[in-house]
């Protein structure tokens, strides 16, 4: 079992690389809701010509 010092800088990489992660994957989330909030209005077609 690793201890890891709440202090340590091994331990806030850990901890600031896991908000990275996280905040990746709430953008992701976010873009993935929109996307099918478009295909649902069935204003795909805009969305994609937007996109371009």
């Amino acid at each position: 079992m690793l201890h890891f010092c709440p202090h340590s800088s091994m331990w806030q990489a850990i901890k600031s690389e896991a908000k990275i992660l996280e905040a990746k994957e709430l953008m992701l989330n976010k873009i993935t809701t929109d996307m099918f909030k478009v295909l649902e209005n069935d204003d795909w077609l805009f969305f994609i010509a937007k996109k371009n």
